[in-house]
């Protein structure tokens, strides 16, 4: 078999020879390198394509991602994303999303009336007892959220961080529980990132409440209170209401309990009217 470069050296050679028998005119001289230039392509076709069916070899051992869009690891957009889980998708309530701001551990809202009742999306459950960055501690204590408030439900009151980096976790419980303790630490990177701290309502208790009060919201409208939010306070160890209307914290605790419901007032909205028909 003749190399390539052996070829183009016989050409070359050959168009010498014609050259001292026929000097080249320009259009001569111009298709010869036409010619060239078409043979240096064949050849660098030939190397490609080469090069591609060795591509396709590796595929099928074990090399097919090259060929599906991507280096190991990445993702695509049809891809599923983690558990954003973590997503900070989920981030926005938890420690400091509730009536009053602060980084409590606040369930978030299952109802938010607002000013025209409008229901949100109950968030999954641990998904938003956090602000801030998805660290280790975080993660560990939202991936046994349900463990927490199903198997543990009479005793596990919330989570929070005492600490914006969310690095240090505290655990309320109504009552002191080893199995409990041991599972958490366990599931964190290290011993020392909890504490337990003792609380007086239950997680489960407590999410009761929110429900009840988002159940009551309409009938509550009609009477001139307008709940804004109901959320858990863990780090209150309350249910947390933001409402408008006239005696709207007195009237609330009242119903509910003062132990259980922490009030915050909010400036009454153009809409918040008494929905009682008027007098004839």
């Amino acid at each position: 078999m003749t190399h390539p470069d052996q070829s183009e050296q016989q050409l070359r050679r050959a168009l010498r020879a014609m050259n001292d028998l026929q000097p080249p005119t320009d259009e001569l001289f111009v298709q010869r390198a036409v010619i060239r230039g078409r043979a240096r392509t064949n050849r660098r076709r030939n190397a490609i394509v080469a090069a591609a069916a060795a591509l396709v070899v590796i595929a099928g051992g074990g090399g097919a991602w090259l060929l599906q869009g991507g280096l190991p690891g990445t993702t695509t957009a049809s891809s599923a994303s983690a558990p954003e889980v973590m997503s900070d998708q989920g981030s926005q309530s938890g420690a400091g999303s509730g009536a009053e701001g602060s980084a409590g551990g606040r369930q978030q809202p299952t109802l938010s009336a607002g000013r025209d009742n409008a229901p949100v999306a109950k968030a999954a459950v641990g998904s938003d007892w956090f602000v801030g960055p998805l660290t280790p501690q975080r993660a560990a204590i939202e991936g046994l959220a349900a463990e927490l408030t199903k198997k543990w439900s009479d005793v596990f009151s919330g989570a929070y961080a005492t600490d914006p980096t969310n690095t240090h976790i505290v655990i309320a419980l109504t009552r002191r529980d080893g199995a409990l303790e041991d599972r958490i630490r366990s599931a964190l990177p290290s011993r020392e990132d909890v504490e337990f701290a003792q609380a007086e309502h239950t997680y489960a208790d407590k999410a009761a409440l929110v429900q009840r009060i988002s159940a009551d919201a309409p009938a509550l409208a009609s009477q001139g209170i307008v709940i804004s939010t109901v959320t858990q306070d863990a780090r209150a160890d309350r249910v947390a209401v933001a409402a408008s209307g006239t005696d709207a914290e007195a009237r609330l605790q009242e119903r509910y309990g003062a132990d259980w419901v922490t009030v915050t007032l909010l400036p009454k909205g153009p809409n918040d009217t008494l929905s009682t028909p008027p007098p004839r």
